[in-house]
């Protein structure tokens, strides 16, 4: 029997959307099965990332395991497969920075019109299973977490999750919420780096913020950070008990 992670994706429209890299997890009987895709609408591979750029990693109270990545053409998916964990635990993937022209649609190699990108993402796996995973930082330079365990929440709670640059507390940062077949959510951080997100419906959801700053390197002048974090609502008859 096939255990979906996000079997309700599956059966519902695709959401357009901002391009988003994502960590999109499976579970097959007690196999791990973990893409990792650039998406234009939810779940949907757009574009072939590289083995090459893009790292994966499993974190738990086990500690860090890091895992091979395939290219599945056919899915436009790198794939990653470990055995299921029997505790909660965090896929983790980063892409190597890439290189673009600051205007968009333009073609330059000058530095001073050049932006660096780097892309970071994460998903939680198995949150009502032992432990407490969604505490775990993975230390990215601008990661998402959630204050909240999504495996306690049902549809129409409120999700609190901080944002971190550079391991500190990043204020008034747009952070947006969406799912198929809902509205796109948006909401600020605090002074604090938390924002709130009352979450109207059960199923999965990716929550993602962006950083600009101006930051030199030997290719650029401007530095952006994207960074998204898939997670899992329950019905609200499947709630877990705290």
């Amino acid at each position: 029997m096939r255990i979906f992670l996000l079997a309700s994706l599956l059966l519902a429209p695709l959401a357009a959307q901002a391009h988003t890299f994502l960590v999109k997890p499976e579970q097959t009987d007690d196999q791990l099965s973990i893409a990792v895709l650039m998406t234009e609408k939810l779940f949907q591979g757009e574009r072939l990332l590289s083995s090459g750029d893009v790292s994966l990693r499993l974190l738990s109270a086990e500690g860090q395991q890091d895992i091979t990545l395939h290219a599945d053409e056919t899915a436009k998916a790198l794939i990653g497969e470990i055995p299921a964990p029997a505790s909660s635990a965090i896929a983790v993937a980063r892409s190597a920075p890439r290189y673009r022209a600051i205007e968009k649609g333009q073609q330059t190699k000058d530095p001073a019109k050049t932006l660096r990108i780097e892309a970071f993402a994460k998903a939680l796996i198995n949150p009502q299973g032992s432990g407490e995973a969604y505490t775990m930082r993975a230390g990215d330079r601008l990661e998402l977490a959630p204050l909240d365990n999504p495996a306690h929440l049902s549809s129409g709670d409120t999700l609190r999750v901080i944002v971190l640059f550079d391991g500190q507390p990043l204020a008034n940062a747009r952070v947006a919420a969406m799912a198929p077949q809902q509205d796109r959510l948006v909401a600020h951080t605090d002074a604090n780096g938390v924002a709130n997100l009352q979450l109207p419906a059960a199923g999965s959801w990716v929550i993602r913020s962006r950083h600009h700053i101006d930051e030199v390197d030997a290719r650029s002048i401007r530095y952006e950070a994207n960074t998204s974090m898939l997670i899992k609502i329950n019905p609200e008859d499947t709630l877990v008990s705290q």
